[in-house]
């Protein structure tokens, strides 16, 4: 179903002009289908920065979260469930490499790892 932009009124998918204002109809369509190809456009490209960040040392994942937020920010309730889950997905894969990068090291391994290599070489 379509509604008019004009008097909200309910008309068929196929109607040319609004039954209550005779409205034109068609660029209305139009435009929701431009719409919808925004949105899908965003959610594809919002999971695949999530894939790009693990590669990247979550580098693209800011990128995602952008995505993620522009998707979360539009008015269709499926395109905010999705850029909700992209933003998630994003700051997991951000705070994963955090992780990895600045706490593991600081956690003694390397000095464990210096003294073992030390006692093999002498």
């Amino acid at each position: 179903m379509v509604y008019c932009p004009i008097c909200g009124t309910e008309n068929p998918e196929d109607a040319e002009e609004c039954r209550k204002c005779n409205m034109n109809l068609e660029h209305t369509l139009q435009h929701i289908k431009s719409e919808e190809r925004e949105f899908n456009l965003l959610i594809i490209s919002g999971y695949i920065f999530v894939i790009l960040g693990i590669f990247s040392l979550g580098t693209l994942n800011i990128v995602g979260l952008i995505l993620g937020y522009k998707t979360f920010k539009q008015k269709d309730t499926r395109a905010k469930t999705h850029g909700f889950i992209i933003m998630i997905l994003n700051l997991v894969v951000i705070l994963f490499w955090i992780w990895i990068l600045f706490l593991i090291p600081n956690m003694g391994i390397s000095s464990n790892l210096n003294t073992s290599m030390a006692r093999f070489f002498r």
